[in-house]
């Protein structure tokens, strides 16, 4: 279903040759639960910093009026459309996955970057509609929004929420995300 949106788009290689952000700090913002701690450090940051957000992590920045430069996405199940449903995303670019579910996909007409990597649909098509380009992927979306900020020629990479733990009481993920209230048991 994404096949029109992938023929269409650029790919991440267009991101990664014009090196979008040369010189320049990237946010990385994940949803671990020290997201909670950092969400008004954030709000500082302004114009200063690019601000990828993982897919999780979208609705956390929105309801804190922080507004991330792009989102990363990679994942095909129809149970990732909770994370971007009701959101303002006009402003916002979506760098993904071949195999992001459509309905995601249609949320940024005109404003999508495909990336291939654990999918090797864009590597079947590329000799047809041209080279996209490739992001690591791993364990968490962070693997990929990490590949494209250091592509893109980010000078320095901080990342935010990438806790790879829980709270003591639990806590998996931050608050107003698709986990919130989620606890370790």
């Amino acid at each position: 279903k994404n096949l029109e949106s992938i023929i269409s788009s650029p790919g991440v290689l267009e991101i990664e040759e014009q090196r979008l952000f040369k010189g320049r700090t990237a946010i990385l913002v994940s949803a671990g639960p020290s997201l909670d701690k950092n969400v008004e450090q954030l709000k500082r940051v302004g114009n200063g910093a690019v601000i990828i957000s993982v897919g999780t992590a979208l609705k956390a920045l929105l309801r804190h009026g922080i507004k991330p430069d792009v989102v990363v996405a990679v994942d095909g199940s129809h149970k990732m459309f909770k994370q971007f449903e009701g959101l303002e995303l006009d402003d916002l670019f979506l760098v993904s996955s071949a195999c992001l579910y459509p309905g995601i996909v249609e949320l940024f007409p005109g404003r999508s970057f495909f990336f291939a990597g654990g999918n090797e649909i864009l590597d079947w098509l590329s000799p047809v509609i041209g080279e996209k380009g490739a992001l690591a992927v791993g364990g968490t979306v962070a693997v990929s929004a990490m590949d494209l900020a250091f592509r893109a020629g980010a000078e320095n990479i901080i990342l935010v929420g990438q806790d790879f733990a829980f709270l003591d009481d639990g806590t998996t993920h931050a608050a107003d995300t698709m986990y919130d209230g989620v606890k370790w048991q």
